[in-house]
């Protein structure tokens, strides 16, 4: 990544230039988690002398106003991440948790660059194709939610797992562009064991306090939306 910074960035701030892009979030949503990682481990892995642009990156990127207000208290993150390792290991993870895990993570990240499309198209019949891939999607966590979870309250069980994580980590982003495009695609008619398990992982008391408030979600998007048209001339 340092490589790919310097390439990128050609001496600017930001992997696209002056401005936060896709690749900026994709990377910089794992911050505060790589923190996390340091901490509870006691090492240092993104340190100036190995990566010296990255690490200036970084910093820059968890400064700007817009950022700050969305990314997630390290402490916090912590306090999550002990409570996720308690769970973890009083409840063996199911012989198939590793395989939906994967498929999740490959689910998400084709939602992530839909959801992505979707801020950034201006073009309504190119949206609904996007809505409908989102759509798609989420049908088919519900197949894989009432699969996995038989009966209880998430993917790998009674505990919140892995998958729940991967997949839990759209919801706040979901429903801001949702709100943004006035179109509601996450409903009980059409996925209602989702929605459910939906409601429960954001109101548990350990995820409730990382997950970023919707409306930080829709001013940071508008703020993006801003910079890519100026970026666009």
């Amino acid at each position: 990544m340092e490589d790919v910074m310097e390439k990128c960035s050609k001496g600017k701030a930001f992997f696209g230039g002056d401005h936060i892009g896709l690749v900026n979030i994709t990377f910089g949503s794992f911050l505060r988690w790589l923190s996390v990682i340091e901490s509870m481990n006691g090492r240092k892995v993104l340190v100036g002398a190995k990566t010296p642009a990255l690490v200036k990156w970084a910093e820059k990127f968890a400064s700007d106003p817009n950022v700050k207000g969305v990314l997630s208290e390290t402490e916090k993150l912590m306090e999550f991440a002990m409570v996720l390792q308690v769970k973890w290991k009083a409840a063996a993870a199911a012989p198939s948790d590793g395989i939906h895990f994967q498929s999740s993570k490959f689910m998400v990240s084709a939602w992530s660059l839909s959801l992505r499309n979707i801020m950034r198209s201006e073009d309504d019949e190119a949206k609904k194709a996007y809505f409908e891939e989102v759509e798609e999607g989420l049908v088919r966590m519900e197949d894989a939610l009432e699969k996995c979870s038989k009966g209880k309250a998430f993917f790998g069980g009674d505990q919140i797992g892995l998958v729940d994580i991967t997949f839990g980590s759209i919801l706040r982003w979901l429903s801001a562009i949702e709100i943004m495009s006035g179109r509601k695609v996450f409903v009980e008619a059409k996925t209602p064991a989702l929605v459910k398990w939906a409601q429960r992982f954001a109101s548990d008391p350990n995820v409730k306090s990382v997950l970023p408030e919707t409306q930080k979600l829709i001013e940071y998007a508008n703020d993006l939306k801003i910079r890519w048209k100026a970026a666009a001339k």
